[in-house]
């Protein structure tokens, strides 16, 4: 007799399946589970491939933009490849450099105070021995969008070291300079202009430019006036001059008070005054040969 419905039939009863096969059937389950997850994995390219597989065709991921920084530090790292120091940008943009050696001293403050009064920006070399004491300065310069380049660190005559003192003069100074505000310095202005294959060698080693002029203010001449100054560089300044003044040295209040009438004077002509690095990486430079000598009487000890 058969059992009604929903009762069981004792004579039909199934056996128990063994654990052993009750696990092995689970990890069967698990291991296809696992294999369908990385499988979608690799087809929306979320990871490498298997080995001995290849890897399938995927659009790479876009490149990092490159920061105005990080372009302008490579820019100056293949400049610094040339070997040869520049005088100038080319012609090519209305572009000239304010620049500003043998600081920092008692006057820079106030250079910064003109150039902030008549928005320029600048570019200042500065000596390694006077930085102790003159920290506030420096931060300044910074905290104003100026750059800071290396004048060395005792202002010799470089191309009379040898060449580890050469290396110690420039390294020194950019040290200090980084110490400070945290910046590192990509420029590099040898004293009195005076480079030779060993000074090149020990810039180039560092990657940084060397920077000279075409345009010598002459703020350094016993007698100067804000006028002179401003003749002496309006005769004389075309577009991708730099131009040579000082913040340091000796007084230079009269350089603060002729940059009014020197950067009107440049806007009349249609020029704008930037950073040396803006200006060499806008307006690239071709090969230049070297500077005439300085004219006599120039500054020994810019």
């Amino acid at each position: 007799m058969s059992a009604g419905p929903g009762v069981e039939d004792p004579g039909m009863r199934f056996p128990r399946p063994a654990p052993w096969l009750s696990l092995l059937l689970a990890l069967i389950v698990l291991a296809g589970i696992s294999a369908l997850v990385v499988h979608a994995g690799r087809e929306g390219g979320g990871g490498p491939p298997a080995p001995g597989t290849r890897a399938s065709a995927r659009t790479p991921a876009p490149a990092r933009p490159e920061s105005g920084a990080g372009r302008t530090r490579r820019r100056m790292a293949e400049l610094s490849l040339r070997r040869e120091p520049l005088y100038r940008g080319s012609e090519h943009r209305p572009l000239v450099a304010l620049t500003f050696d043998d600081g920092p001293g008692r006057d820079t403050m106030r250079v910064l105070s003109a150039l902030n009064r008549l928005r320029v920006r600048a570019t200042f070399f500065v000596i390694g021995r006077q930085l102790a004491g003159r920290e506030r300065e420096l931060r300044a310069i910074v905290a104003h969008g100026d750059a800071l380049g290396v004048h060395s660190w005792s202002h010799p005559d470089l191309t009379t070291l040898p060449p580890a003192r050469v290396r110690a003069e420039l390294l020194g100074t950019r040290n200090a300079i980084r110490r400070i505000t945290g910046g590192d310095p990509v420029l590099y202005r040898p004293p009195y202009g005076a480079v030779d294959a060993t000074v090149m060698a020990s810039v180039a080693g560092a990657r940084m430019v060397p920077v000279l002029w075409d345009v010598d203010g002459a703020d350094w001449a016993e007698g100067a006036t804000p006028k002179t100054l401003r003749r002496t560089v309006l005769a004389e300044v075309r577009p991708g001059s730099i131009i040579l003044l000082h913040d340091g040295g000796g007084r230079r209040g009269v350089t603060a008070r002729a940059l009014p009438a020197i950067v009107a004077g440049l806007r009349a002509r249609g020029l704008r005054p930037v950073l040396v690095t803006e200006l060499l990486e806008r307006d690239p430079p071709p090969s230049q040969a070297p500077a005439p000598p300085a004219r006599p009487g120039s500054d020994p000890g810019r």
